[in-house]
């Protein structure tokens, strides 16, 4: 992959695993395109236009997807950005993205392969 077609994820990592053992962990996935087309999907994050400090859910299903991003017809506001696009499998919720854009329709950065590695290593360093 070159530089100029990079995503760049930041993540805040954990001197241990004591927080996660007491609260959980919310999971994370790279799904082939056909495991995203029509899937039903969860965004959670603080809406600018709502109370301080309030979190928003909706869901939706995914629209398209590309290479790198995921379209979806969720409302957001500003104040979404950065929070995790997910879908519910088996009482289990997994990151397939990060909300990024707003628009008619929303989309996320996706989960692919290559961040999916980067994070299961920051989860295991």
């Amino acid at each position: 992959m070159d530089h100029k077609s990079e995503l760049l994820l930041e993540a805040i990592i954990l001197p241990n695993g004591d927080l996660g053992n007491r609260v959980g962990y919310f999971g994370f996935a790279a799904l082939p395109d056909n495991g995203l087309q029509n899937l039903l999907l969860n965004n959670t994050g603080y809406a600018g236009d709502k109370p301080f400090g309030t979190t928003w859910f909706n869901a939706g299903r995914v629209t398209s997807v590309t290479a790198r991003k995921i379209f979806y017809m969720v409302d957001t506001y500003g104040g979404h950005s950065g929070s995790p696009v997910w879908r519910y499998l088996n009482g289990q919720r997994h990151a397939i993205g990060v909300h990024a854009y707003g628009g008619c329709p929303n989309s996320a950065t996706r989960i692919i392969t290559e961040v999916y590695n980067n994070m299961l290593m920051w989860k295991n360093a």
